[in-house]
Order: C-alpha cells, then sequence, then structure tokens
C-alpha cells in the first residue's frame, strides 16, 4: 500500500467504526511517522484496547479524555486524559517511539508488537500478552504494517540523517 492508500484506509477503517476519531487518521499518520513509528501502530493499539473509542465496555472517563489506548492506563486509574484527540496522539506517538527504539531507561527495544505488549499491557518486558499482540498485529496487517519489525520509517530516516 502507497501512503496514501495506508491514510485512506485508516480514515475509512475508524469511519466504518463510528469512532470519535475519524476524521484525524492524517494526523495520526503524520505523528507515527514523523517520531519513526509505523503509521498503522496507534490505530491497531486503539482497536486492541476500546476497539478506537467505541466499546461499550471501555473506561467512559478515559474514553471522554480522548484516550483510546489505554495510556498510562493501570489498575484503579483512568490513565492519561487529554484535552483533545490531537493532544493524545502527539503524547502517545512520543510514547511509542521511546519505548520501541529503547529510549525509556525502564525497558530494552520493544522492536516488535509481541515485545511492545509486555511494556504497554503489562508495564514489564518479561510478561508479553500474547492476545493483545495478535490483535494490535492482525490490524496492523491490514494497513500494510509488519507487526514483526517495528523500524524506523523512510519518512523519519530522511529527516534524520
Amino acid at each position: 500500500m502507497t501512503d496514501k492508500q495506508v491514510r485512506v484506509a485508516m480514515e475509512n477503517f475508524l469511519q466504518s467504526k463510528n469512532s470519535p476519531m475519524w476524521g484525524y487518521a492524517d494526523y495520526m499518520w503524520v505523528l507515527a511517522r514523523n517520531t519513526g513509528i509505523s503509521g498503522s501502530l496507534a490505530i491497531s493499539i486503539a482497536q486492541a484496547e476500546t476497539q478506537c473509542a467505541t466499546d461499550p465496555n471501555a473506561d467512559q472517563i478515559m474514553v471522554d479524555g480522548h484516550n483510546a489506548w489505554g495510556f498510562g492506563h493501570s489498575p484503579g486509574t483512568h490513565g492519561y486524559l487529554f484535552p483533545t484527540w490531537p493532544d493524545a496522539m502527539s503524547a502517545l506517538s512520543n510514547q511509542l517511539a521511546s519505548f520501541i527504539y529503547g529510549q525509556d531507561a525502564r525497558f530494552p527495544a520493544c522492536d516488535t508488537v509481541y515485545k511492545l505488549s509486555g511494556v504497554w499491557v503489562n508495564g514489564n518486558f518479561e510478561a508479553p500478552a500474547s492476545g493483545w499482540a495478535t490483535i494490535v498485529g492482525e490490524v496492523m496487517q491490514q494497513f500494510g504494517g509488519n507487526p514483526n519489525q517495528l523500524q524506523r520509517s523512510r519518512l523519519w530516516q530522511h529527516q534524520h540523517p
């Protein structure tokens, strides 16, 4: 898929779910690519966590706080709350890049969705969440992403030689 096809497919995916993130797929994609992560990773995590903010069983305070990713969520908390979807997407892209490229001193680089699953879901690199990884991987693949190779995008490499 071309980059434009990925962005259109992501937007159509969000629209088909009647997601409140509909209309932000281009923004989400650009943020991801500029931080060097897969353009499809954020939408894939949102699907695994809250069905892109449409799951009736999701934590409504978290969803109303523009957090469809379970970002910062742990037992007894609502995770991080943001004033807008763009604010959340920006913070999310930066945090994912930190995890993927080993910039967070607490964890080694998470260069696959399976490795990332332990950090994202359990806060423990040694405790991957295979069900979450499967969902994220399947959604990524719908948009041409590779869950087994989370690497710097061509766009990022061009901007950061």
